[in-house]
């Protein structure tokens, strides 16, 4: 009896679990310069109006990840360079 109510247990949280995966969106790209398209390493990427970001790596790749769908601004800032914004980034599942 016991060994059934783990089984049941266990397969009601792999469900649970499955039944999430695939509800949420990512955003990822490289952040690179104008000038000689050198990557931009420390540069902070902001999904606006949320919570969410991310910092480029020494490459200057990013991502973004368990982003609700909907559309979205970013914006781009590093030290050093200008603010740039992104508007109307549609994120899906």
């Amino acid at each position: 009896m016991r060994i059934r109510s783990f089984l049941f247990i266990g397969i009601l949280f792999c469900t649970a679990t499955c039944a999430q995966a695939g509800t949420t969106g990512k955003i990822t790209g490289r952040i690179l310069s104008k000038e000689g398209n050198e990557p931009i390493p420390g540069a902070n990427i902001i999904l606006m109006n949320t919570g969410l970001g991310a910092l480029a790596g020494v490459d200057g790749y990013y991502h973004i990840i368990n982003i609700p769908p909907g559309t979205y601004t970013i914006t781009v800032r590093a030290m050093g360079f200008e603010s740039h914004k992104i508007e109307k980034v549609r994120v899906s599942v």
